[in-house]
């Protein structure tokens, strides 16, 4: 199984799974950076940056005028799914009374 179809089935679509690698192979950097990385518009980046960056998975600094992204370890992914596994866990007893 490549790693596409594994973030696929993390739950991070094609898009935001190009997005997170190329954070992470950069390191550090800009949208126009991520973007050019990732071969997607910088506006599709940004946006989906946004969203990784609210999953948890890129945090920002801003310097200037420039947020620099930074992608967070993918150990995080595992932390996420073991945080949704927990919510379910706790949820089950509601939802089996029911």
């Amino acid at each position: 199984m490549d790693i596409q179809s594994i973030f696929t089935e993390l739950g991070l679509p094609k898009n935001k799974g190009v997005v997170y690698l190329a954070a992470l192979e950069i390191g550090s950097g800009s949208v126009y950076h991520i973007a050019t990385k990732a071969r997607l518009p910088r506006t599709t980046v940004h946006e989906i940056l946004g969203q990784l960056a609210s999953l948890g998975l890129v945090s920002f600094v801003v310097k200037g005028r420039t947020r620099i992204y930074t992608a967070e370890p993918p150990t995080k992914l595992k932390h996420i799914i073991q945080e949704k596994e927990r919510l379910l866990e706790s949820a089950l007893p509601e939802i089996n009374s029911h």
